[in-house]
């Protein structure tokens, strides 16, 4: 079974830094108010990270040769053809590519 996991950068301003755990939307109270659906990464400390939503990204249960967890929205460079069909002749390789959902699997795109 495959870890569901994502990973964003925090909403902060100043410095913002990614962080991984688990995604979530909740209602904040700040001191200046009340804030419906702040986008949140709960992380394994149990700290809740408010973050950027357009730099959010799934991890789609696999690993670069490095072992480092590759992630939705991630740029990978491909090196060699991943199919014996050539599903994408007209791609030079290596090439970069960046990962991203497709209807039901994890594809690339160039």
């Amino acid at each position: 079974m495959r870890e569901i996991l994502f990973r964003a950068k925090t909403a902060s301003t100043d410095n913002p830094e990614w962080v991984e755990g688990y995604y979530t939307k909740r209602d904040v109270y700040y001191i200046t108010g009340f804030t419906p659906n702040v986008p949140i990464i709960a992380d394994e400390d149990g700290n809740w990270n408010e973050i950027d939503p357009k730099t959010l990204g799934e991890f789609i249960g696999r690993r670069d040769k490095n072992g480092k967890k590759v992630f939705e929205g991630d740029i990978l460079k491909i090196y060699i053809a991943s199919d014996v069909f050539s599903t994408y002749p007209e791609v030079p390789y290596p090439c970069n590519v960046i990962v991203k959902w497709d209807l039901c699997a994890w594809m690339w795109e160039t």
